[in-house]
C-alpha cells in the first residue's frame, strides 16, 4: 500500500515538473493542454499545485495574445473563466492558500470587468444594427413579392 501511495505521488511530482519545464521553455500551450489531459483523472484531480499552475497558465495566455477582434476577446474571457475554475479548485483544496486566494480574486475582478465591457459592446453592436435596418428601410417595398413560377404546357397533364 505504501509503495502505491509513493508511485502516486511520484507520477505528480514528475506531471508538476514537466509542466514547469515547458512553461520555462514558454510552451504555455502546450503546459496548459497537458494539465487539461491529466487534472480530471486520478490522483492529480486533488492536487492544489496543478490547478494552480492550471489557473496561472491560463492567466498568462490571456496576457500574451494580441488586443484586437472580438474574437480576441471571447477568447480571454474563456481563459478567465479557466482560470477562475482551477483557481477555485485549488483553493477547495488548500484554502489555506493565500497566493490562490489573491489570484482567484483578481481573476474574478478581471472577469467581472471583462464581462461588463463584452455586454456594452454587444449592446453597441445590437444598437448599430437596428439602426442600419430602420435606415435602409424602403416605404414603397411594403407589398409582398410574388414569385414567379415558369409554366410550360401540358406538362402537368397526362395522354
Amino acid at each position: 500500500m505504501l509503495s502505491l501511495v509513493l508511485f502516486l505521488l511520484q507520477q505528480e511530482y514528475i506531471l508538476q515538473e514537466i509542466i514547469l519545464q515547458l512553461a520555462d521553455a514558454g510552451r504555455f500551450q502546450e503546459a496548459l493542454d497537458e494539465l487539461d489531459l491529466y487534472l480530471p483523472s486520478f490522483p492529480y484531480q486533488d492536487n492544489p499545485v496543478l490547478h494552480f499552475y492550471a489557473g496561472l497558465l491560463s492567466l498568462r495566455l490571456v496576457y500574451s495574445g494580441e488586443n484586437g477582434s472580438q474574437h480576441d476577446v471571447d477568447v480571454k474571457v474563456n481563459l478567465l473563466r479557466v482560470a477562475q475554475k482551477h483557481l477555485s479548485k485549488s483553493l477547495v483544496i488548500d484554502p489555506e492558500n493565500v497566493v490562490t486566494a489573491t489570484f482567484l480574486e483578481e481573476t474574478s475582478k478581471q472577469l467581472t470587468s471583462a464581462n461588463k465591457s463584452d455586454t456594452q459592446s454587444t449592446a453597441d453592436a445590437a444598437s448599430d444594427g437596428d439602426m442600419d435596418v430602420d435606415m435602409h428601410r424602403d416605404n414603397n417595398d411594403a407589398r409582398p413579392h410574388t414569385k414567379r413560377v415558369r409554366r410550360t404546357p401540358n406538362a402537368t397533364q397526362h395522354r
